[in-house]
């Protein structure tokens, strides 16, 4: 029923609200449970139709927030740090090896998706990530393709399909 007064009819619709905000979080919730994969790829499409006005809005942000951001990548940063510091107990010198072999042998293959893995796409990866409790030493880390890594990111490998 529609009111003629607009606040009349806002502060009743504010009232329901609160009287049954566990309800109604319970319907968006199951809403959005049902609808994942829709939502995913209706947001998918719109960012890439969108993806200049994203781009612009992103540099003017920046620009306007010099310090706000460099506060936000030094937080980050130093976040995935103290991760990996907390979880550092393996052998330094293996753990270099590893990272070396990613940087000089010829032919490396993904421990992801078996394939060889050319210089300059390679990323050394937690296999199971420090979110998650994984351990820094060199039997938690393997070679991955960058994109197989990144498709990857804080996922468990079982998470993936890799069997171990």
């Amino acid at each position: 029923m529609p009111y003629k007064d607009k606040e009349v009819g806002r502060a009743r619709k504010h009232r329901y609200y609160l009287e049954n905000r566990e309800a109604i979080a319970a319907q968006h919730a199951a809403y959005y449970s049902r609808n994942q994969e829709a939502r995913r790829t209706q947001q998918n499409s719109y960012a890439s139709f969108h993806r200049e006005e994203a781009c612009a809005r992103t540099k003017a942000w920046n620009k306007a927030n010099p310090e706000r951001r460099r506060a936000n990548h030094r937080q980050e940063k130093g976040i995935r740090r103290a991760r990996k510091n907390a979880a550092m107990i393996g052998d330094k010198a293996a753990i270099k090896a590893i990272y070396r072999q990613a940087r000089e042998n010829k032919k490396v293959r993904c421990y992801l998706c078996c394939g060889l893995i050319p210089l300059g796409e390679r990323h050394v990866d937690h296999i199971v990530p420090l979110s998650k409790g994984g351990k820094h030493k060199a039997s938690n880390l393997g070679i991955a393709h960058s994109s197989c890594n990144l498709s990857k990111g804080a996922k468990m490998p079982q998470e993936v399909g890799v069997l171990l």
